[in-house]
């Protein structure tokens, strides 16, 4: 794998634009805060992982005046614009004043899960003045600002707000087009069970009740995702308590707490389910992450 460099300015003999930052991390997650100074002619681009993970970026501008090329697209990009950009795709931003933006970059699993099929390979220029626009610049505002003051939690919850607010906005860019309507309906009762991963009492039966469909057409709908409805289910839950554990700096007590946040009733069937999807317990998982932050 590839280390991401945030963003590179092309080389110029005669004159360097100067470009500052900050970072922020969580697992699957980047939020960077820029301040570029003004650079006509010149173009910084993003690297992209040499894996197969795909992001998908969502930029905003505070600040200033540019424009962005994507492909063969070219648009200005002004105070209060938002873009997302598609995964895998080669982005370039040109700055024609100084530009005051951030960046955040989500693990396209997290958000393609969540979107009729092609849908985050859009480009889009939301308009932040009214509605679904409005909502995720705010979001993604307020997020860059309060970041270095949240808590772990905190700064998840405020993540994953993150994620429903581009997947909406994807999803009516894209008319909300599916395949067929059993894939309607899959993407449907996942997004259900995504709002309630935390609820320990939710069930499959429960699933199909609150969805208005059969137990069997259930099962038969989650044949297209290539998993049953159970081990979707673990393993939505597993990538939370995951994420939940790789930047804690909790006691070992957390640990035990973590599995009853997302689902999990039995610590002892949490441990071994965290242990067989990622090759050590939940506690050894803890501790190792842990030793990595010191």
């Amino acid at each position: 794998m590839k280390t991401v460099v945030p963003w590179r300015f092309r080389e110029d003999p005669e004159r360097k634009p100067g470009v500052a930052y900050r970072e922020h991390r969580l697992e699957s997650f980047r939020l960077t805060v820029y301040a570029c100074q003004s650079s006509q002619g010149r173009w910084l681009r993003q690297s992209q992982k040499c894996d197969e993970e795909r992001e998908v970026t969502v930029h905003i501008v505070t600040a200033g005046l540019g424009r962005y090329r994507i492909e063969d697209r070219a648009s200005k990009l002004g105070s209060s614009a938002l873009l997302i950009s598609p995964a895998g795709s080669c982005l370039e931003i040109e700055a024609l004043d100084t530009l005051c933006m951030s960046t955040a970059a989500f693990s396209g699993r997290a958000i393609l899960q969540r979107l009729p099929r092609n849908a985050a390979d859009l480009t889009v220029s939301l308009d932040t003045s009214r509605g679904i626009g409005c909502m995720l610049y705010s979001h993604l505002r307020s997020l860059s600002e309060q970041f270095p003051w949240l808590s772990h939690s905190e700064a998840i919850a405020g993540k994953w707000t993150a994620v429903e607010l581009i997947s909406a906005a994807l999803d009516r860019k894209d008319g909300g087009r599916f395949d067929s309507l059993p894939m309607y309906h899959l993407h449907r009762v996942q997004r259900y069970i995504l709002r309630n991963l935390q609820d320990n009492e939710m069930s499959i039966p429960m699933i199909a009740r609150e969805n208005g469909i059969s137990v069997r057409y259930l099962h038969r709908i989650f044949l297209l995702s290539g998993e049953s409805v159970s081990k979707w289910i673990l393993k939505q839950r597993l990538e939370r308590c995951r994420e939940s554990l790789a930047g804690s700096p909790g006691s070992r007590c957390l640990v035990k707490r973590v599995g009853f946040e997302w689902g999990f009733n039995d610590t002892a069937h949490f441990s071994r389910a965290f242990k067989k999807a990622f090759g050590a317990s939940p506690s050894e998982y803890w501790l190792a992450m842990r030793n990595d932050r010191t």
